[in-house]
């Protein structure tokens, strides 16, 4: 039987794609004739069910509205409008519907699908200046156009080579994103860090009735800010160059301090090199995750229906919702060449459109190279350091969110939070081994443990020697 894709008015098919969806799954069970329909409206494909994409929704229904936007990308990837009904693929109305999307993952197509049409041009253009596209490009744009006026066409060349610009960057984090790591029988991932910070974490409240609105609040890692690091070289190792030394003075003019930072080492979990280096030589703390716990955040909805880890642009995390786990790398050569080549290719589209002598433009393109290289710069340094085995919390925030926050010292320090289950089962505190009063500490540290309820963390002395 043929089906017809269009609006019979018998039977009224829900606007809403959520609404949408809850009726497809119940075609599933077969619970009425129209959800049928337009459970093949919608899955369909040469006419053939493709049965995999039931469990893809019921998981979208669970996540909620965050994974719709890639559902809708499936549906009109294989031909189908957002109401279910079947539509002709064209450039044209792919363009206008990824236009409309505010999806950084689409803004790429988008500017691929106007560079030889002056039309679509100008509707990129107009859609930034009333907001409509991603908030990151809705800025590029209307910054641009207030220093290139009366010139689409030029306007739009450089809005096409910031946006590889970004994309490059992006993707070249993305990719450092921690795999799931093999360690060997020894190695544990371990954070280091003070006393006070464990209190922070287990503070005491004034009643017990408060200790489970605590439990919600504050058992968390925090991400201070970049602008607290004392190594001159970190966020700069991958300038280190004749030929990118120009942007240089853009970073350390404005360092562009929205990045948050926690470090974690892999080492054997009583590493002395490691309390020399790291745990206030040996009077700190350190945090074991359990072997092979190599995140917090785990793979999003979406990842698991592409089957791959994460999401290569992952709007949640760009828009300060995630928290991840990076791997530093210490080999930057071949993503050096790469920041060369378009840092090049960048100066010559100026040369090319006689805008060398445009001050107020260049030095806006060279910032906005050096803070786009904000999303890698402190994943990459020196080999010297490659013993120590490296990994990061890294989390992006405007200076404004409401996420940021001031510690308690005389003049605090700005830092982010992880969501608050650190101390589960197999996680372990450990003493450092010139820390003053063990017993004392590890008391204490049990106590707020046992009063949080967090009975499967361990607490232990250190047993490295050290002299």
């Amino acid at each position: 039987m043929e089906i017809e894709y269009i609006n019979n008015e018998r039977v009224k098919y829900p606007e809403n794609i959520i609404d949408l969806m809850k009726l497809v799954r119940k075609s599933q069970l077969g619970d009425s004739y129209s959800s049928s329909l337009i459970a093949l409206c919608i899955l369909c494909k040469n006419k053939e069910v493709n049965s995999q994409f039931f469990k893809y929704i019921d998981l979208a229904i669970e996540q909620g509205d965050e994974s719709i936007p890639y559902f809708l990308d499936i549906l009109f990837t294989n031909g189908y409008t957002e109401d279910g009904f079947k539509i002709l693929q064209s450039e044209e109305l792919q363009f206008k519907y990824s236009l409309k999307r505010k999806s950084l993952s689409n803004i790429s197509s988008i500017i691929s699908l106007a560079r030889n049409s002056s039309e679509r041009q100008k509707e990129i253009i107009d859609a930034a200046k009333s907001n409509q596209l991603h908030p990151i490009y809705n800025q590029i744009i209307c910054d641009l156009s207030k220093l290139i006026t009366n010139n689409n066409s030029k306007l739009f060349n450089y809005i096409d080579n910031l946006s590889s610009i970004y994309s490059f960057f992006l993707n070249s984090r993305h990719s450092l994103l921690a795999k799931p790591i093999v360690l060997t029988e020894e190695e544990r991932i371990a954070h280091y860090t003070n006393i006070q910070a464990i209190h922070s974490m287990l503070r005491i409240p004034k009643s017990s009735s408060e200790y489970e609105e605590y439990r919600k609040k504050y058992p968390v890692l925090r991400l201070y800010n970049t602008a607290y690091m004392n190594d001159p070289e970190e966020g700069l190792y991958l300038f280190d160059c004749e030929e990118l030394k120009e942007i240089v003075p853009y970073i350390e003019e404005e360092r562009y301090y929205r990045t948050y930072i926690a470090s974690f080492t892999t080492h054997k979990k009583d590493d002395l090199t490691m309390w020399r280096l790291y745990g206030q030589d040996g009077k700190g703390l350190s945090i074991i995750l359990p072997q092979k716990d190599y995140k917090m955040v785990f793979p999003s909805v979406i990842d698991m229906l592409k089957k791959s880890f994460h999401s290569q642009l992952n709007d949640s995390d760009i828009d300060e919702k995630n928290i991840l786990l990076y791997k530093v790398s210490y080999d930057c050569t071949s993503i050096r060449l790469s920041m060369v080549e378009m840092f090049n290719e960048l100066k010559s589209l100026i040369i090319k459109n006689n805008d060398k002598e445009n001050s107020l433009l260049v030095n806006y393109l060279y910032a906005f190279f050096a803070k786009a290289s904000d999303e890698i710069r402190y994943l990459y340094k020196n080999p010297q350091y490659k013993t120590e085995k490296e990994f990061r919390y890294l989390s992006f925030h405007r200076i404004e969110s409401e996420k940021v926050k001031l510690d308690e010292r005389e003049i605090p320090h700005l830092y982010v939070e992880t969501p608050p289950d650190l101390f589960r089962k197999g996680v372990e505190i450990i003493i450092g081994p010139k820390a003053e009063k063990k017993i004392d500490i590890k008391l204490d540290i049990e106590y707020r443990l046992k009063r949080y309820g967090f009975n499967d963390v361990k607490v232990s002395i250190s047993k490295a020697k050290y002299r």
